[in-house]
Protein backbone atom coordinates (compact mmCIF):
# COMPACT_ATOMS: atom_id res chain seq x y z
CA UNK A 1 0.00 0.00 0.00
CA UNK A 2 2.83 2.40 0.76
CA UNK A 3 4.35 1.74 -2.67
CA UNK A 4 0.96 2.20 -4.32
CA UNK A 5 0.30 5.44 -2.45
CA UNK A 6 3.68 6.83 -3.49
CA UNK A 7 3.13 5.98 -7.18
CA UNK A 8 2.52 9.11 -9.25
CA UNK A 9 0.77 7.72 -12.31
CA UNK A 10 -2.02 9.24 -14.33
CA UNK A 11 -4.81 7.30 -12.57
CA UNK A 12 -5.77 9.64 -9.72
CA UNK A 13 -8.61 7.41 -8.59
CA UNK A 14 -6.28 4.50 -7.92
CA UNK A 15 -3.96 6.84 -6.08
CA UNK A 16 -6.88 8.07 -3.93
CA UNK A 17 -7.99 4.50 -3.22
CA UNK A 18 -4.45 3.49 -2.27
CA UNK A 19 -4.01 6.42 0.11
CA UNK A 20 -7.42 5.76 1.65
CA UNK A 21 -6.64 2.07 2.20
CA UNK A 22 -3.19 2.88 3.59
CA UNK A 23 -4.66 5.43 5.98
CA UNK A 24 -7.15 2.89 7.31
CA UNK A 25 -4.40 0.33 7.88
CA UNK A 26 -2.24 2.89 9.65
CA UNK A 27 -5.14 3.66 12.01
CA UNK A 28 -5.31 -0.05 12.90
CA UNK A 29 -1.60 0.19 13.73
CA UNK A 30 -2.22 3.34 15.84
CA UNK A 31 0.18 5.30 13.59
CA UNK A 32 -2.16 8.26 13.67
CA UNK A 33 -0.05 11.08 12.22
CA UNK A 34 0.91 9.04 9.18
CA UNK A 35 -2.70 7.90 8.78
CA UNK A 36 -4.00 11.47 8.91
CA UNK A 37 -1.57 12.59 6.22
CA UNK A 38 -2.65 9.80 3.86
CA UNK A 39 -6.37 10.30 4.52
CA UNK A 40 -6.23 14.06 3.95
CA UNK A 41 -4.44 13.46 0.65
CA UNK A 42 -7.12 10.91 -0.32
CA UNK A 43 -9.88 13.37 0.64
CA UNK A 44 -8.41 16.03 -1.64
CA UNK A 45 -8.09 13.57 -4.52
CA UNK A 46 -11.69 12.33 -4.13
CA UNK A 47 -12.81 15.97 -4.06
CA UNK A 48 -11.02 16.67 -7.35
CA UNK A 49 -12.73 13.58 -8.79
CA UNK A 50 -16.18 14.63 -7.44
CA UNK A 51 -16.35 11.21 -5.76
CA UNK A 52 -18.81 11.83 -2.92
CA UNK A 53 -18.76 8.26 -1.63
CA UNK A 54 -14.96 8.32 -1.45
CA UNK A 55 -15.12 11.60 0.49
CA UNK A 56 -17.64 10.17 2.95
CA UNK A 57 -15.50 7.08 3.46
CA UNK A 58 -12.39 9.15 4.20
CA UNK A 59 -14.26 11.53 6.52
CA UNK A 60 -15.54 8.56 8.49
CA UNK A 61 -12.01 7.25 8.93
CA UNK A 62 -10.65 10.69 9.85
CA UNK A 63 -13.36 10.93 12.49
CA UNK A 64 -12.40 7.53 13.90
CA UNK A 65 -8.75 8.57 13.99
CA UNK A 66 -9.57 11.81 15.81
CA UNK A 67 -11.85 10.05 18.27
CA UNK A 68 -9.14 7.54 19.21
CA UNK A 69 -6.56 10.33 19.41
CA UNK A 70 -8.71 12.27 21.88
CA UNK A 71 -10.10 15.01 19.59
CA UNK A 72 -13.87 14.51 19.99
CA UNK A 73 -15.07 17.87 18.64
CA UNK A 74 -13.16 17.49 15.37
CA UNK A 75 -14.35 13.87 15.11
CA UNK A 76 -18.00 14.93 15.51
CA UNK A 77 -17.66 17.43 12.64
CA UNK A 78 -16.22 14.75 10.36
CA UNK A 79 -18.88 12.16 11.25
CA UNK A 80 -21.70 14.62 10.59
CA UNK A 81 -20.20 15.56 7.21
CA UNK A 82 -19.89 11.86 6.34
CA UNK A 83 -23.53 11.25 7.32
CA UNK A 84 -24.73 14.22 5.27
CA UNK A 85 -22.81 13.14 2.15
CA UNK A 86 -23.91 9.49 2.51
CA UNK A 87 -27.54 10.52 2.84
CA UNK A 88 -27.32 12.88 -0.16
CA UNK A 89 -26.13 10.06 -2.48
CA UNK A 90 -28.36 7.35 -0.99
CA UNK A 91 -25.51 5.31 0.49
CA UNK A 92 -27.46 3.67 3.31
CA UNK A 93 -24.62 1.53 4.64
CA UNK A 94 -22.31 4.52 5.07
CA UNK A 95 -25.08 6.54 6.68
CA UNK A 96 -25.75 3.77 9.22
CA UNK A 97 -22.08 3.22 10.07
CA UNK A 98 -21.42 6.90 10.69
CA UNK A 99 -24.62 7.31 12.69
CA UNK A 100 -23.48 4.48 14.95
CA UNK A 101 -19.94 5.85 15.29
CA UNK A 102 -21.32 9.30 16.02
CA UNK A 103 -23.41 7.72 18.78
CA UNK A 104 -20.26 6.21 20.32
CA UNK A 105 -18.52 9.57 20.13
CA UNK A 106 -21.48 11.36 21.70
CA UNK A 107 -21.34 8.93 24.63
CA UNK A 108 -17.66 9.82 25.11
CA UNK A 109 -18.58 13.52 24.99
CA UNK A 110 -21.35 13.01 27.55
CA UNK A 111 -24.22 13.84 25.16
CA UNK A 112 -26.14 10.73 26.10
CA UNK A 113 -29.63 11.68 24.93
CA UNK A 114 -28.32 12.68 21.50
CA UNK A 115 -26.27 9.48 21.42
CA UNK A 116 -29.39 7.39 21.98
CA UNK A 117 -31.06 9.16 19.05
CA UNK A 118 -28.06 8.42 16.82
CA UNK A 119 -28.09 4.75 17.85
CA UNK A 120 -31.84 4.49 17.19
CA UNK A 121 -31.41 6.03 13.73
CA UNK A 122 -28.63 3.58 12.96
CA UNK A 123 -30.74 0.61 14.12
CA UNK A 124 -33.55 1.75 11.83
CA UNK A 125 -31.21 2.08 8.84
CA UNK A 126 -29.46 -1.26 9.39
CA UNK A 127 -32.77 -3.06 9.96
CA UNK A 128 -34.19 -1.63 6.73
CA UNK A 129 -31.09 -2.85 4.90
CA UNK A 130 -31.23 -6.32 6.48
CA UNK A 131 -27.62 -5.83 7.61
CA UNK A 132 -27.32 -8.08 10.68
CA UNK A 133 -23.66 -7.37 11.36
CA UNK A 134 -24.34 -3.64 11.37
CA UNK A 135 -27.31 -4.19 13.66
CA UNK A 136 -25.09 -6.16 16.05
CA UNK A 137 -22.54 -3.33 16.08
CA UNK A 138 -25.15 -0.79 17.11
CA UNK A 139 -26.80 -3.05 19.69
CA UNK A 140 -23.52 -3.92 21.41
CA UNK A 141 -22.30 -0.32 21.57
CA UNK A 142 -25.64 1.07 22.72
CA UNK A 143 -25.82 -1.70 25.33
CA UNK A 144 -22.58 -0.52 26.92
CA UNK A 145 -24.01 2.97 27.31
CA UNK A 146 -27.27 1.70 28.74
CA UNK A 147 -25.35 -0.37 31.29
CA UNK A 148 -22.44 1.89 32.21
CA UNK A 149 -24.19 5.27 32.04
CA UNK A 150 -27.91 4.67 32.54
CA UNK A 151 -28.04 1.57 34.75
CA UNK A 152 -30.53 -0.14 32.41
CA UNK A 153 -28.89 -3.53 32.86
CA UNK A 154 -31.76 -5.77 31.76
CA UNK A 155 -32.16 -3.96 28.43
CA UNK A 156 -28.38 -3.86 27.99
CA UNK A 157 -28.13 -7.61 28.63
CA UNK A 158 -30.87 -8.45 26.12
CA UNK A 159 -29.32 -6.28 23.39
CA UNK A 160 -25.84 -7.67 24.08
CA UNK A 161 -27.02 -11.29 23.86
CA UNK A 162 -28.78 -10.55 20.55
CA UNK A 163 -25.61 -8.96 19.19
CA UNK A 164 -23.42 -11.79 20.48
CA UNK A 165 -25.53 -14.38 18.66
CA UNK A 166 -24.95 -12.54 15.38
CA UNK A 167 -21.23 -12.09 16.00
CA UNK A 168 -20.78 -15.80 16.77
CA UNK A 169 -22.62 -16.75 13.57
CA UNK A 170 -20.39 -14.58 11.39
CA UNK A 171 -17.17 -15.22 13.35
CA UNK A 172 -16.49 -11.62 14.42
CA UNK A 173 -14.03 -11.90 17.33
CA UNK A 174 -13.90 -8.15 17.91
CA UNK A 175 -17.66 -8.04 18.30
CA UNK A 176 -17.61 -11.09 20.57
CA UNK A 177 -15.01 -9.38 22.78
CA UNK A 178 -17.20 -6.28 23.08
CA UNK A 179 -20.22 -8.36 24.06
CA UNK A 180 -18.31 -10.45 26.59
CA UNK A 181 -16.98 -7.28 28.18
CA UNK A 182 -20.53 -5.89 28.44
CA UNK A 183 -21.84 -9.11 30.00
CA UNK A 184 -18.88 -9.32 32.37
CA UNK A 185 -19.45 -5.81 33.65
CA UNK A 186 -23.17 -6.48 34.11
CA UNK A 187 -22.35 -9.68 36.01
CA UNK A 188 -19.93 -7.81 38.28
CA UNK A 189 -22.61 -5.25 39.15
CA UNK A 190 -24.91 -8.14 40.09
CA UNK A 191 -22.14 -9.57 42.31
CA UNK A 192 -21.75 -12.67 40.09
CA UNK A 193 -18.00 -12.25 40.50
CA UNK A 194 -16.64 -15.50 39.05
CA UNK A 195 -18.91 -15.25 36.03
CA UNK A 196 -17.76 -11.66 35.53
CA UNK A 197 -14.09 -12.63 35.68
CA UNK A 198 -14.57 -15.48 33.22
CA UNK A 199 -16.37 -13.22 30.73
CA UNK A 200 -13.82 -10.42 31.03
CA UNK A 201 -10.88 -12.81 30.62
CA UNK A 202 -12.54 -14.12 27.46
CA UNK A 203 -12.98 -10.56 26.20
CA UNK A 204 -9.30 -9.79 26.82
CA UNK A 205 -8.27 -12.93 24.95
CA UNK A 206 -10.36 -12.11 21.88
CA UNK A 207 -9.27 -8.44 21.82
CA UNK A 208 -5.66 -9.65 21.94
CA UNK A 209 -6.24 -12.01 19.00
CA UNK A 210 -7.57 -9.21 16.79
CA UNK A 211 -4.97 -6.72 18.13
CA UNK A 212 -7.59 -4.04 18.84
CA UNK A 213 -5.73 -2.03 21.45
CA UNK A 214 -8.41 0.62 21.91
CA UNK A 215 -10.91 -2.11 22.76
CA UNK A 216 -8.30 -3.81 24.95
CA UNK A 217 -7.79 -0.61 26.92
CA UNK A 218 -11.55 -0.30 27.45
CA UNK A 219 -11.89 -3.91 28.59
CA UNK A 220 -8.95 -3.78 31.00
CA UNK A 221 -10.21 -0.55 32.53
CA UNK A 222 -13.60 -2.19 33.06
CA UNK A 223 -11.88 -5.29 34.48
CA UNK A 224 -10.05 -3.08 36.99
CA UNK A 225 -13.28 -1.37 38.05
CA UNK A 226 -15.01 -4.75 38.39
CA UNK A 227 -12.26 -6.05 40.68
CA UNK A 228 -12.65 -2.94 42.84
CA UNK A 229 -16.35 -3.72 43.13
CA UNK A 230 -15.50 -7.36 43.91
CA UNK A 231 -13.19 -6.32 46.75
CA UNK A 232 -9.90 -7.28 45.09
CA UNK A 233 -8.20 -3.92 44.41
CA UNK A 234 -4.75 -5.50 44.06
CA UNK A 235 -5.88 -7.51 41.04
CA UNK A 236 -7.79 -4.51 39.75
CA UNK A 237 -4.63 -2.41 39.94
CA UNK A 238 -2.86 -4.85 37.60
CA UNK A 239 -5.60 -4.45 34.98
CA UNK A 240 -5.76 -0.66 35.29
CA UNK A 241 -1.97 -0.37 35.02
CA UNK A 242 -1.92 -2.54 31.90
CA UNK A 243 -4.74 -0.45 30.39
CA UNK A 244 -2.77 2.73 31.03
CA UNK A 245 0.39 1.25 29.51
CA UNK A 246 -1.37 0.10 26.35
CA UNK A 247 -3.10 3.44 25.89
CA UNK A 248 0.12 5.40 26.44
CA UNK A 249 2.04 3.19 23.99
CA UNK A 250 -0.59 3.48 21.27
CA UNK A 251 -1.43 7.18 21.55
CA UNK A 252 -4.82 7.14 23.29
CA UNK A 253 -4.42 9.88 25.94
CA UNK A 254 -8.03 10.18 27.09
CA UNK A 255 -8.35 6.48 27.81
CA UNK A 256 -4.93 6.48 29.50
CA UNK A 257 -6.10 9.36 31.70
CA UNK A 258 -9.19 7.41 32.74
CA UNK A 259 -7.08 4.34 33.59
CA UNK A 260 -4.65 6.45 35.65
CA UNK A 261 -7.49 7.93 37.71
CA UNK A 262 -8.83 4.42 38.33
CA UNK A 263 -5.35 3.37 39.51
CA UNK A 264 -5.58 6.11 42.12
CA UNK A 265 -8.93 4.81 43.35
CA UNK A 266 -7.58 1.25 43.56
CA UNK A 267 -4.51 2.43 45.51
CA UNK A 268 -6.85 4.16 47.96
CA UNK A 269 -8.64 0.85 48.50
CA UNK A 270 -5.22 -0.67 49.27
CA UNK A 271 -4.52 2.04 51.85
CA UNK A 272 -1.69 3.56 49.80
CA UNK A 273 -2.97 7.11 50.13
CA UNK A 274 0.14 9.04 49.05
CA UNK A 275 0.59 6.87 45.95
CA UNK A 276 -3.11 7.28 45.18
CA UNK A 277 -2.84 11.06 45.41
CA UNK A 278 0.14 11.07 43.05
CA UNK A 279 -1.83 9.12 40.42
CA UNK A 280 -4.99 11.21 40.70
CA UNK A 281 -3.01 14.45 40.65
CA UNK A 282 -1.28 13.39 37.45
CA UNK A 283 -4.67 12.53 35.98
CA UNK A 284 -6.06 15.92 37.01
CA UNK A 285 -3.08 17.67 35.41
CA UNK A 286 -4.27 16.25 32.06
CA UNK A 287 -8.01 16.53 32.75
CA UNK A 288 -10.37 18.45 30.50
CA UNK A 289 -14.17 18.43 30.33
CA UNK A 290 -15.85 16.30 27.68
CA UNK A 291 -13.96 13.01 27.98
CA UNK A 292 -15.58 9.63 28.57
CA UNK A 293 -16.44 9.12 32.27
CA UNK A 294 -14.55 12.35 32.89
CA UNK A 295 -16.37 13.12 36.14
CA UNK A 296 -14.57 10.18 37.78
CA UNK A 297 -11.18 11.92 37.46
CA UNK A 298 -11.96 14.82 39.86
CA UNK A 299 -14.06 12.49 42.03
CA UNK A 300 -11.22 10.04 42.62
CA UNK A 301 -8.88 12.98 43.20
CA UNK A 302 -11.32 14.35 45.78
CA UNK A 303 -11.29 11.02 47.61
CA UNK A 304 -7.48 10.93 47.55
CA UNK A 305 -7.28 14.46 48.97
CA UNK A 306 -9.77 13.59 51.71
CA UNK A 307 -7.65 10.55 52.65
CA UNK A 308 -4.73 12.82 53.60
CA UNK A 309 -6.92 15.34 55.45
CA UNK A 310 -7.10 18.05 52.78
CA UNK A 311 -10.83 18.59 53.29
CA UNK A 312 -11.27 22.02 51.70
CA UNK A 313 -9.44 21.12 48.50
CA UNK A 314 -11.24 17.78 48.42
CA UNK A 315 -14.59 19.59 48.51
CA UNK A 316 -13.56 21.75 45.55
CA UNK A 317 -12.81 18.73 43.39
CA UNK A 318 -15.96 16.98 44.57
CA UNK A 319 -17.96 20.00 43.43
CA UNK A 320 -16.23 19.81 40.03
CA UNK A 321 -16.99 16.07 39.77
CA UNK A 322 -20.64 16.63 40.65
CA UNK A 323 -20.96 19.40 38.07
CA UNK A 324 -19.34 17.19 35.43
CA UNK A 325 -21.76 14.35 36.21
CA UNK A 326 -24.76 16.69 36.01
CA UNK A 327 -23.48 18.02 32.69
CA UNK A 328 -23.04 14.47 31.37
CA UNK A 329 -26.61 13.52 32.29
CA UNK A 330 -28.20 16.84 31.28
CA UNK A 331 -28.91 15.63 27.73
CA UNK A 332 -31.13 12.77 28.98
CA UNK A 333 -34.87 12.65 29.56
CA UNK A 334 -35.93 13.09 33.17
CA UNK A 335 -36.73 9.36 33.50
CA UNK A 336 -33.34 8.30 32.10
CA UNK A 337 -31.55 10.83 34.31
CA UNK A 338 -33.23 9.45 37.42
CA UNK A 339 -32.33 5.91 36.32
CA UNK A 340 -28.70 6.91 35.80
CA UNK A 341 -28.41 8.46 39.27
CA UNK A 342 -30.25 5.66 41.05
CA UNK A 343 -29.03 2.52 39.26
CA UNK A 344 -25.37 3.21 38.42
CA UNK A 345 -23.46 2.58 41.67
CA UNK A 346 -20.64 5.06 41.03
CA UNK A 347 -23.16 7.79 40.14
CA UNK A 348 -25.08 7.10 43.33
CA UNK A 349 -21.88 7.06 45.40
CA UNK A 350 -20.65 10.35 43.95
CA UNK A 351 -24.02 12.05 44.45
CA UNK A 352 -24.40 10.82 48.02
CA UNK A 353 -20.83 11.86 48.88
CA UNK A 354 -21.48 15.32 47.44
CA UNK A 355 -24.79 15.68 49.31
CA UNK A 356 -23.22 14.59 52.60
CA UNK A 357 -20.64 17.37 52.34
CA UNK A 358 -23.08 20.08 51.31
CA UNK A 359 -24.72 22.39 53.83
CA UNK A 360 -28.52 22.35 53.93
CA UNK A 361 -29.60 25.93 53.29
CA UNK A 362 -32.93 27.77 53.08
CA UNK A 363 -33.92 31.35 52.40
CA UNK A 364 -35.99 32.83 55.23
CA UNK A 365 -37.70 36.24 55.21
CA UNK A 366 -37.54 38.22 58.43
CA UNK A 367 -37.59 41.78 59.71
CA UNK A 368 -34.52 43.86 58.97
CA UNK A 369 -32.27 44.84 61.88
CA UNK A 370 -33.29 48.51 61.70
CA UNK A 371 -37.05 47.89 61.55
CA UNK A 372 -38.59 50.23 64.15
CA UNK A 373 -40.73 48.94 66.97
CA UNK A 374 -44.18 50.10 67.94
CA UNK A 375 -45.89 49.22 64.65
CA UNK A 376 -46.59 46.06 62.61
CA UNK A 377 -43.78 44.86 60.37
CA UNK A 378 -44.49 45.85 56.75
CA UNK A 379 -43.51 43.97 53.61
CA UNK A 380 -40.84 46.52 52.77
CA UNK A 381 -39.31 45.96 56.23
CA UNK A 382 -38.44 42.37 55.39
CA UNK A 383 -35.11 41.01 54.15
CA UNK A 384 -34.23 37.59 52.72
CA UNK A 385 -31.63 35.74 54.79
CA UNK A 386 -29.91 32.54 53.68
CA UNK A 387 -29.70 30.21 56.66
CA UNK A 388 -27.54 27.10 56.93
CA UNK A 389 -29.77 24.62 58.73
CA UNK A 390 -27.19 21.83 58.70
CA UNK A 391 -23.53 21.53 57.70
CA UNK A 392 -21.28 18.46 57.38
CA UNK A 393 -19.33 19.34 60.53
CA UNK A 394 -22.44 19.43 62.71
CA UNK A 395 -22.50 15.68 63.21
CA UNK A 396 -19.02 15.80 64.73
CA UNK A 397 -20.63 17.38 67.82
CA UNK A 398 -21.80 14.29 69.67
CA UNK A 399 -23.86 16.01 72.37
CA UNK A 400 -27.36 16.67 71.03
CA UNK A 401 -27.92 19.89 72.99
CA UNK A 402 -24.45 21.20 72.16
CA UNK A 403 -25.08 20.47 68.47
CA UNK A 404 -28.41 22.35 68.52
CA UNK A 405 -26.82 25.37 70.22
CA UNK A 406 -23.99 25.34 67.70
CA UNK A 407 -26.57 25.48 64.91
CA UNK A 408 -28.53 28.22 66.72
CA UNK A 409 -25.44 30.39 67.04
CA UNK A 410 -24.73 29.93 63.32
CA UNK A 411 -28.29 31.01 62.44
CA UNK A 412 -27.92 34.14 64.57
CA UNK A 413 -24.54 35.01 63.04
CA UNK A 414 -25.81 34.51 59.48
CA UNK A 415 -28.89 36.65 60.13
CA UNK A 416 -26.78 39.42 61.65
CA UNK A 417 -24.31 39.35 58.74
CA UNK A 418 -27.20 39.70 56.24
CA UNK A 419 -29.05 42.43 58.12
CA UNK A 420 -31.85 40.32 59.56
CA UNK A 421 -33.35 40.14 63.03
CA UNK A 422 -35.01 36.74 63.62
CA UNK A 423 -37.74 36.19 66.16
CA UNK A 424 -37.83 33.33 68.64
CA UNK A 425 -40.41 31.64 66.42
CA UNK A 426 -38.22 32.06 63.31
CA UNK A 427 -35.42 30.24 65.10
CA UNK A 428 -37.71 27.57 66.54
CA UNK A 429 -39.09 26.75 63.09
CA UNK A 430 -35.61 26.53 61.60
CA UNK A 431 -34.32 24.24 64.35
CA UNK A 432 -37.56 22.22 64.59
CA UNK A 433 -37.58 22.92 68.31
CA UNK A 434 -40.10 24.56 70.65
CA UNK A 435 -39.90 28.30 71.44
CA UNK A 436 -39.25 27.39 75.09
CA UNK A 437 -36.25 25.27 74.09
CA UNK A 438 -34.88 28.11 71.95
CA UNK A 439 -35.26 30.56 74.86
CA UNK A 440 -33.26 28.24 77.14
CA UNK A 441 -30.57 27.81 74.48
CA UNK A 442 -30.35 31.57 73.94
CA UNK A 443 -29.93 32.11 77.67
CA UNK A 444 -27.14 29.53 77.74
CA UNK A 445 -25.37 31.19 74.83
CA UNK A 446 -25.58 34.58 76.53
CA UNK A 447 -24.17 33.11 79.73
CA UNK A 448 -21.22 31.93 77.63
CA UNK A 449 -20.65 35.48 76.40
CA UNK A 450 -22.41 35.39 73.02
CA UNK A 451 -24.72 38.36 72.21
CA UNK A 452 -27.40 35.98 70.85
CA UNK A 453 -29.68 38.83 69.83
CA UNK A 454 -33.16 38.24 68.42
CA UNK A 455 -35.76 40.77 67.27
CA UNK A 456 -37.20 40.93 70.75
CA UNK A 457 -33.86 41.60 72.46
CA UNK A 458 -32.92 44.20 69.85
CA UNK A 459 -36.17 46.08 70.49
CA UNK A 460 -35.57 45.93 74.24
Amino acid sequence: LERAAEFRGADRRRQADARNALGQNLIDLQRFEEAESQLLAALALYGDLSDARGQADVLGMLATLRMERGEPDAAAVDYRRAIEISRSIGWRHGEAVYQMNLGILLVIQGLLGTALEAFDQSVTTYSAMGNRRGLALVLSNAAWMRHAMLGQDNTAEQDTLQALEIYEEIGDLRGEATCQANLGSIAARRNAIESARSLLRGAVSKATQVEDWWLMGQILREFGASELHAGDPREGLKHASEAERICADTGMPDLALSAKALKGRLLLALGQNEDALRETQQAMDQFRPGIELGYLVPYFHSLALASIGSAELSDQYLELAHNELRSTLADLSEADRRSALRNVPIHRELTETWAARRPLQVVHRMAAIDTPSGRPVRTDDMVAVTWTLAAPGDEAIVDRIGRRRHRLLRLLDEADAQGGAPTIHDLADALEASPATVRRDLAALRDDGHPARTRGTRLD
